[in-house]
């Protein structure tokens, strides 16, 4: 990334004094097409990092992580850095960015949702995918499935206030986008709770960046 914005600074310097030295010789637009790509060469792909990143280069953007650990299979070369307590609008969760070879490849947001009844994780789910639609517009696949009857064919996450609703001791919503920057969103809730003996409540609530190759 250097290496560009080192080359896009000495064309726009190259310009500038041509344009000193043969009046009207270049283009206005070239100078400002050159500006532009010297500003888009800075602007981030997630939050304040760039994929490809290196992991010293996301520490200096994010600062020190929780912890950091090696991940995936052994000889993948795979990294993770684990930050707590981070903000996401108006939640918190645990941000884990991965690298394979040094290379930013991804990054999960996973929420905590211990404590939260179920009308609480069905306003979460849904307040952050209103948000995302705000931002990457329409998902371009959504499913919405909960075992309450009276909530069938949903086409997004429904919009409850009742204290007393319930997924019915099952649910799974998922959506997914791609945005501009090379990477594939999924923003994903899976609740269980069977209630039963011996079986867990289990509920997972993440929204994860993975690049579409790893090869940066």
């Amino acid at each position: 990334m250097k290496k560009i914005i080192v080359l896009l600074t000495a064309m726009l310097m190259f310009t500038a004094c041509s344009k000193k030295s043969v009046e009207n010789d270049i283009p206005q637009d070239t100078i400002e097409a050159v500006t532009t790509a010297i500003t888009n060469a800075e602007d981030p792909d997630f939050r304040n990092v760039k994929w490809g990143m290196s992991k010293e280069g996301v520490i200096a953007n994010e600062g020190a992580p929780n912890s950091e650990n090696e991940f995936g299979e052994t000889g993948s070369n795979g990294y993770r850095l684990v930050y707590k307590n981070v903000s996401v609008t108006d939640y918190t969760a645990e941000l884990y960015y991965y690298f394979e070879n040094d290379a930013l490849t991804g990054a999960d947001y996973k929420f905590d949702c211990s404590g939260k009844t179920d009308l609480q994780i069905n306003s979460m789910y849904y307040t952050l995918y209103k948000k995302y639609i705000e931002k990457y517009g329409a998902p371009e696949s959504a499913s919405f499935e909960m075992l309450n009857p009276n909530y069938k064919d949903l086409t997004e996450p429904p919009l409850v206030s009742d204290d007393s609703f319930s997924f019915e001791n099952i649910a799974t919503y998922k959506s997914n986008w791609s945005d501009q920057n090379g990477a594939n969103i999924s923003m994903k809730l899976v609740y269980s709770d069977f209630q039963e003996e011996g079986i867990d409540k289990h509920i997972s609530f993440e929204i994860t960046y993975e690049t579409v190759s790893s090869d940066i």
